[in-house]
């Protein structure tokens, strides 16, 4: 079976994070799996990426707020197993805020 790599964009989060005075409104952040072909590997990390702590209560945390919060895939790339073993990604979130959007227009 093959590998792949996928990477996540979450939008319309609005969640206040302490210390900071500018809601962070998304991430982008990447999986990896082992299945049998890109769609079911889509399904299979984005099930798995919903079911993460830190997903529930950023979700959580934004429609407290008002927020409708959104999780799409972005890429999919098939990998090698070397890369599924050893290759180096981020294996965290990459937040960001709305100063970030505003700098985009």
């Amino acid at each position: 079976m093959p590998f792949y790599q996928i990477t996540f964009h979450g939008s319309g989060f609005n969640t206040q994070v302490e210390g900071d005075d500018k809601p962070l409104i998304g991430f982008y952040t990447v999986r990896r799996v082992w299945t049998v072909n890109a769609r079911e590997a889509r399904i299979l990390a984005l099930d798995s990426l919903e079911q993460e702590e830190n997903v529930e209560r950023l979700r959580s945390d934004a429609r407290e707020n008002g927020s409708t919060p959104v999780i799409q895939v972005d890429t999919v790339g098939q990998i090698t197993l070397w890369q599924y073993l050893f290759g180096k990604y981020a294996k965290g979130f990459i937040f960001y805020s709305s100063e970030y959007e505003e700098d985009e227009e």
